[in-house]
């Protein structure tokens, strides 16, 4: 039902349309990553595009590697390229779901109940890459705890289709089992070498030096971000100062997860913390964070509550926080009874108590219909006409409409986004407690 649903609104996996003329851009022997042609061919009745008059472009900010699916992908009609990429998403939803399945047997309804949601539908709605690379480290994890380090490394090696991902279990995988490092060192050449066929070595460059930094710059008012440097941003910190605070905001918090993980799979005997441990970590703070990316934290958080019992109380309250993307209410209107359904097991699970649970739906629906509401008085905006020239990078485009229509909420969302901060802190604290040996032993009794 959630995926027919998704593949219903096919108009609105902007940022899979992005991906798709960047495809479709360098095909045609342009930068994907300036202004013209991308925002032309976003404007294409084919593809669904916005209103031209707007004069902007939405990004695609992939490194070159991402950039070679897509060629493929672009030499497809929009339509079947756009309804095979929702089923792509959506398997990769389904693959993530059996792999946390395996991992820790908590039951596929509970699971299905914390992805369908948070991961399954918030990506199909924008069609980004975070599904995939949430199922690349779910299986990676699996793969480690049964001791399949060459499955395991190569997983998270696709997994760098999201970089910032993918990276700290990447770092702690190579630290601590020697024996990936030459499959790593080989994978990541091998990334280069597509990187480099695919969009050769003058964009490639043109991508970790111009691009990315301005993507950041571009998105640091974005009212949907997650990021500390967001954060500073709206208590008035300079954006620059911002930016590089959220970046050294991920580099602690990646190594403090790493020495979590080390710890965690020393006490426990699992090889599978140094993977999803480290993720859930650096989803704390750092430069650049969406609601699509937060699901990366569950298996994290599904593995601790079936190796930490002390903790079962906070992180089962986590799951239940991170499986509902609150700021999307009005994508989620049409499905709101599976949505409070979905509520109602996760809150029966972990609370186990069926009036908890029956109020835990009740509060979430009163709670989305007022979103609802107010989402309908307060976010009906025109988009303006931004005038930037054709060879511009595409963010010089996307920032100033970023800064006038994006951001108007910023303040108003914050109430939403604090139950997902708190869920983030508490699993990162939960892993932290079990890691310095308070008690950490695997327990008898979890959903089945």
């Amino acid at each position: 039902m959630v995926a027919a649903m998704s593949i219903r609104t096919a108009t609105l996996p902007y940022d899979f349309r992005a991906f798709y003329c960047a495809g479709s851009v360098i095909n045609a022997g342009y930068d994907p990553y300036r202004v013209e042609p991308l925002r032309t061919c976003e404007y294409t009745g084919s593809v669904h595009g916005i209103s031209k008059k707007q004069g902007f472009a939405v990004p695609a900010p992939l490194p070159g590697y991402d950039i070679a699916a897509f060629r493929i992908i672009a030499a497809l009609p929009y339509a079947t390229a756009s309804f095979l990429w929702q089923m792509l998403l959506w398997l990769c939803v389904a693959g993530t779901i059996a792999a946390v399945w395996k991992l820790t047997g908590v039951a596929p309804a509970v699971l299905i109940a914390a992805f369908a949601f948070s991961d399954g539908f918030r990506a199909s709605v924008s069609g980004n890459l975070a599904p995939i690379a949430i199922a690349c480290i779910a299986f990676a994890a699996l793969c480690a705890s049964r001791r399949r380090y060459i499955l395991a490394t190569i997983s998270l090696l696709l997994a760098l289709c999201e970089p910032h991902i993918a990276l700290g279990p990447l770092i702690a995988w190579c630290i601590f089992i020697p024996s990936s490092r030459l499959i790593a060192f080989c994978g990541a050449l091998a990334l280069g070498m597509l990187a480099y066929a695919a969009a050769g070595i003058t964009m490639t460059a043109e991508f970790f030096q111009e691009v990315l930094p301005r993507q950041i710059l571009a998105e640091v008012a974005f009212e949907e971000q997650y990021s500390l440097t967001h954060l500073l941003h709206l208590a008035t910190v300079p954006d620059r100062t911002a930016i590089l605070l959220g970046d050294l905001s991920y580099v602690i918090f990646l190594i403090v997860g790493i020495v979590a993980a080390a710890k965690l799979r020393a006490r426990l005997s699992e090889d599978a913390f140094l993977i999803v441990v480290p993720v859930a970590y650096t989803l704390i703070g750092g430069p650049f964070l969406h609601a699509f990316q937060l699901p990366a934290a569950l298996p994290a958080a599904f593995l601790l509550y079936t190796k930490a019992p002390r903790y079962r109380g906070i992180l089962g309250a986590s799951i239940i926080i991170l499986a509902i993307p609150w700021i999307i209410a009005p994508q989620l209107q049409a499905l709101q009874p599976f949505v409070a359904l979905g509520i109602a097991l996760l809150a029966w699970t972990f609370i186990d108590n069926r009036r908890i649970a029956a109020a835990a739906a009740c509060g979430q629906l009163i709670l989305m219909l007022g979103l609802l509401f107010w989402e309908a008085r307060s976010f009906q905006r025109p988009l303006p006409h931004v005038e930037i020239p054709g060879t511009a990078f595409v963010q010089d485009a996307w920032q100033p409409t970023v800064i006038s229509e994006f951001s108007q909420h910023a303040l108003a969302l914050l109430p939403l986004k604090l139950p997902t901060w708190f869920a983030l802190a508490a699993i990162a604290w939960a892993a932290f407690a079990a890691a310095r040996g308070a008690q950490a032993e695997a327990g008898e009794n979890c959903p089945h």
